[in-house]
C-alpha cells in the first residue's frame, strides 16, 4: 500500500514544475518517488541552486582576466580585404556550408 505525502509548495513552482513534467510524460508522483530515493540512496537533499538575485553583477578581476584571455585566444585579425565584396550573411553561408561539406 502507498502512503500520501502532503507538502507545501508555492503555486507558482508548483504550476510550472507540474506543467514541465506533463511535457516530458511525468507527474508529481514519480518527482516526489525520485526524491525520496534520491534521499535514501545518499542521505542528501538534490543539490538545490541559490536563485540569482536580480539587480547588477560586476566580475571578479579573476574573471575579467579569465574573460580577456579567452577573447585573445578565439580572436583573429582578417585583413579588411577579407570582407570585399561579400557581406556577412554570405560570409556565414560560406564558413557552414564549408563545415557542413567536411561531416561527409
Amino acid at each position: 500500500m502507498d502512503a500520501m505525502v502532503s507538502a507545501r509548495v508555492p503555486v507558482e513552482l508548483r504550476d510550472q514544475v507540474n506543467a514541465g513534467l506533463r511535457a516530458i510524460g511525468s507527474s508529481p508522483t514519480e518527482l516526489i518517488n525520485h526524491a525520496y530515493a534520491f534521499f535514501l540512496e545518499t542521505k542528501q537533499l538534490p543539490a538545490c541552486h541559490p536563485c540569482v538575485k536580480s539587480g547588477r553583477r560586476t566580475l571578479s578581476d579573476d574573471q575579467v582576466s579569465a574573460l580577456a584571455k579567452s577573447i585573445a585566444e578565439t580572436s583573429h585579425a582578417v585583413p579588411g580585404s577579407f570582407f570585399q565584396d561579400a557581406d556577412y550573411e554570405q560570409l556565414l553561408e560560406d564558413e557552414l556550408r564549408d563545415a557542413y561539406e567536411a561531416l561527409a
